[in-house]
């Protein structure tokens, strides 16, 4: 029940942004008025004046006017409603498609490190759709039930009361079954939605690393995978509907009881002399209309109870609020000169204990315009430097500040705007080349952007390609050598002209000739510049102002290249183990 409370409120969040279609929507219920409650009158008169022609002062003609006229009224009334519908669904869906980018966009780096993106995608499409379904649910069937089952009892009540209580008597009943019936299905409907995702989760995974499934000649396996995730979800469907079965037997049982009331009441009522034939064929045709709206009640249920499943997921997302935002009263970031220091900071991530911590107590302070080098094994911690400068995670103690100012306490906007960021498996976005380029200063110019991919080593193999600077590099640059997304990024950071620069194995993927050039194009960067340069290759940082060996989230030496080799520690253990910079055949 609290998932359909909030998805509930939810939905009622973006409908009531459109109060002047709800207003004309309302129109429906008087093309229902005409069709489910007009009509039969009329028709039960017309039946009387077959009979019995001093049975109503209305004329044949008066009849037929009165059914044009009803018929008329509600056509008119649909279009209205129909098309207030429309434009609330539209209006409303694109709301929340920008609602869900904007929030699932703002979401935190734990949050994207543990959700997969093919079932987000999944989500958030199911939940516009189950919004529109919705809707539409409750204007045409809910609203047509409602009118069937309470107005069609109150119109023969005003001839007999007895038969009216007969009739909704067991509409009642027969709703309530139904409901009941059909609510038993919703934890199994819940499951089979979860299998879904779960399938569709593994296959946007499959396409997404097709080479690595292609390179381990995996497709076998991958597909039998697969396929136990589509037999799980087939399953599941299975034994929702098969739960549907029973609730079908209990609707057509209803609809004979109802049915077979009601003409049994009516045929006892006209022998008896209390009950017109007019109004027994007029019940009739209610009855028929009450029966039928069973079926409108399973297909209501049935539909709202698939609108909760496919919604809850997104709805629960959207309902959580960030674990990372901004502090009330944050300002922007002001970098002056570019001082970057961790200060007494204790970091563990949120799905382990105190106890693992990567960082406890740890201080780095890096001084305005210097380069500084991260080095280490694998695991130390280096990496979790620059996600902690660039806030991408909450400390839990200390703090780091950047020119003096608490980087909690700044927009984080404004941070990541002063950090130019080459992470060490650079994303590309499936666009052209000349965007990605600019993707940290979208109004560059042409010229500024081929300067950048110039410095970056990358105009060359762009120029070669047929479309050069407008190629499309598809899903993640996938249509780019390793090498070739690197200059991309590195070209990048390099326009994006940032004060501080963060550099994580950004040449990894580089021959050494490339390297080379590159590293002197990203030296003369970083002049001027703060900059913290990760690596596992030494030469990278052999010229850096200081170098920082990294073990276990703890700093055990630092000093210059020549400084650290001198110690004979760590450092220069990783050295001798390179022959400049390079890893030994």
């Amino acid at each position: 029940m609290r998932n359909t409370r909030a998805t509930l409120s939810f939905f009622w969040k973006y409908t009531k942004r459109h109060p002047r279609d709800i207003f004309l929507a309302c129109f429906v219920f008087i093309q229902y008025s005409m069709n489910v409650i007009l009509i039969p009158l009329i028709l039960g008169l017309g039946a009387a004046k077959i009979g019995n022609a001093q049975s109503t002062s209305l004329s044949f003609a008066n009849i037929l006017w009165l059914i044009a006229g009803a018929g008329v009224v509600a056509i008119i009334c649909n279009r209205i409603s129909n098309s207030a519908v429309d434009r609330l669904e539209v209006a409303a869906v694109k709301e929340i498609h920008a609602d869900i980018a904007k929030h699932i966009v703002n979401e935190s780096y734990e949050f994207h490190a543990r959700s997969y993106s093919g079932a987000l995608i999944n989500q958030a499409g199911r939940l516009g759709s189950a919004y529109v379904t919705f809707i539409d649910t409750m204007y045409q069937s809910f609203g047509r039930f409602l009118m069937i089952m309470f107005i069609s009892s109150a119109a023969i009540a005003v001839y007999d009361i007895g038969l009216a209580l007969v009739m909704f008597t067991i509409a009642v009943l027969g709703a309530g079954s139904t409901i009941i019936m059909v609510r038993k299905r919703f934890p199994l409907q819940k499951i089979s939605v979860a299998k879904y995702s779960e399938q569709t989760a593994h296959l946007a995974d499959m396409i997404t690393n097709a080479m690595t499934v292609k390179m381990f000649a995996a497709e076998k396996e991958e597909l039998g995978s697969y396929q136990k995730k589509v037999v799980a979800a087939g399953d599941a469907v299975f034994v929702s509907w098969a739960k549907q079965i029973n609730g079908n037997n209990v609707i057509i049982g209803m609809m004979a009881l109802l049915n077979l009331s009601v003409m049994a009441y009516g045929i006892y009522g006209v022998q008896q002399g209390f009950l017109a034939p007019a109004v027994f064929i007029t019940a009739q045709l209610y009855s028929v209309r009450l029966s039928g709206s069973f079926w409108d009640a399973s297909s209501i249920v049935r539909a709202l109870e698939r609108v909760f499943a496919d919604a809850h997921e997104m709805v629960a997302i959207m309902n959580t609020p960030h674990t990372l935002v901004d502090a009330p009263d944050a300002a922007r970031l002001t970098v002056s000169k570019g001082a970057l220091s961790l200060n007494n900071v204790t970091f563990h991530y949120n799905d382990t204990s105190k106890e693992d911590a990567v960082f406890t107590n740890f201080d780095l302070a890096i001084q305005p315009g210097e380069k500084v080098g991260l080095v280490g094994k694998s695991g130390g911690g280096k990496t979790t430097v620059t996600k902690l400068a660039l806030r991408f995670m909450d400390i839990q103690g200390g703090a780091i500040e950047i020119d003096g100012q608490n980087i909690a306490n700044v927009t984080q906007e404004s941070l990541r705007q002063a950090i130019a960021y080459v992470p060490q498996e650079p994303l590309l976005f499936h666009r052209t080349i000349a965007e990605n380029i600019a993707y940290g200063q979208p109004e560059a110019k042409k010229k500024d952007v081929e300067r950048a991919a110039k410095l970056a080593q990358a105009h060359g193999f762009i120029t070669s390609l047929p479309k050069a600077y407008d190629t499309e590099v598809g899903e993640r640059g996938v249509k780019l050598s390793g090498g070739q997304k690197q200059r991309v990024a590195i070209a990048r950071a390099i326009l994006k002209d940032a004060p501080i620069l963060v550099l994580d194995e950004a040449t990894s993927a580089l021959d050494s000739e490339s390297e080379i050039a590159i590293q002197q194009a990203l030296w003369e960067l970083m002049q001027d510049r703060t900059a913290l340069v990760i690596a596992h290759r030494l030469s990278t940082v052999q010229k850096m102002d200081r170098i920082v060996v990294i073990d276990d989230g703890k700093i055990i030496e630092q000093g210059t290249h020549k400084q650290l080799l001198a110690k004979k520690g760590q450092y220069a253990e990783l050295w001798n183990h390179q022959s400049g910079g390079f890893l030994e055949a």
